[in-house]
């Protein structure tokens, strides 16, 4: 089985498509992020060509929607021939070092060589990400969503956090987020809104315990996003994992012990880098006037645009919301 079908594989048998909207926004994932064709992706499941082509058509709208969507951002699959470790973003180098993960159980240590040469990778940049997953509250989050879902609205964060023009994902779609948000005016009351849903997340987790208010915060800030046009693009595969409520980076299934973490750094950055990596990442784990929120006025401007604060992940929604409407 080649690394393709392993990929749509691992995908169908995660998302388990069964309606034709199911495989028309599956194959559109899997046609953006990872380049498969309709025949692999009809292979894949058992049906022609001609059926995923029908079930595309049957469902244009949502599949073109969910195209431009993921190609405004999701990032694109790592080309090595065109990257170093000076142009890789937070995600991709992710990815990158997964690979070498891999590799140090399966690879030799000439490979993993040639890849660090490659791409210009220095064990500073290992360690930087390292440092930045086990301590960034980007990175907590995803790693503890199951349990944070269970007194907040995962889907409902994932949804603020997606669209935030505040807060950098790790991506290039977000990559200005960061300056976006020290740029920001602190007497703008649309801004205090935003910034108090995200205070209410906080204590939120801190407390272990939600807000009551939490809904009518985050419609508000939906409300501001729109009107002002600061909404950033929804990735809608993205967002179904908030809504699972589970933990999205639990990725890894077998994390390397330490003597194998050991060997593959000795071998990509010599001994004494390797100790001192190891060691590094042994210590890592060690006046504004207030914004008026008014409930009742803001659950009335929700209700004018209900249909564009809507985002429905799944079949099932979709259905529900058709049948409330008729």
């Amino acid at each position: 089985m080649s690394d393709k079908e392993k990929v749509i594989a691992e995908y169908i048998e995660s998302n388990n498509p069964s309606s034709s909207l199911d495989h028309a926004l599956a194959f559109a994932y899997l046609k953006v992020t990872s380049q498969v064709t309709q025949k692999q992706y009809a292979e894949a499941v058992g049906v022609s060509d001609r059926a995923i082509r029908k079930y595309i058509s049957d469902n244009k709208e949502e599949y073109e929607e969910e195209i431009e969507s993921l190609e405004a951002g999701v990032e694109k699959p790592l080309d090595m021939s065109i990257l170093s470790s000076r142009t890789l973003t937070e995600e991709q180098l992710d990815k990158f070092v997964d690979v070498l993960y891999k590799s140090a159980i399966t690879g030799s240590a000439r490979d993993r060589q040639l890849m660090i040469d490659f791409t210009g990778l220095t064990a500073d940049d290992v360690m930087n990400l390292q440092s930045v997953k086990q301590k960034s509250l980007r990175w907590m989050i995803k790693g503890e969503l199951s349990s944070i879902s269970q007194y907040f609205d995962a889907k409902q964060l994932g949804v603020m956090i997606e669209e935030s023009p505040y807060l950098y994902r790790g991506n290039k779609l977000s990559k200005g987020n960061a300056n976006n948000f020290v740029q920001a005016d602190v007497t703008d009351e649309r801004f205090i809104r935003e910034m108090a849903y995200f205070g209410m997340l906080f204590c939120s987790m801190y407390n272990q315990t939600g807000h009551p208010d939490t809904d009518v915060i985050s419609q508000a800030v939906r409300l501001d996003r729109m009107e002002q046009g600061t909404a950033q693009a929804l990735n809608k595969q993205e967002i179904k994992k908030y809504a699972e409520g589970k933990n999205i980076k639990s990725d890894v299934k077998q994390p390397l012990s330490n003597a194998e973490l050991f060997n593959m750094y000795k071998e990509l950055f010599g001994a004494e880098k390797a100790h001192e990596m190891l060691q590094e990442s042994k210590q890592a784990k060690q006046v504004v006037k207030p914004a008026e929120i008014k409930p009742d006025v803001i659950k009335q401007r929700a209700s004018v645009h209900k249909d564009a604060l809507l985002v429905l992940t799944t079949v099932e929604e979709e259905i529900k919301h058709l049948l409330k409407i008729k």
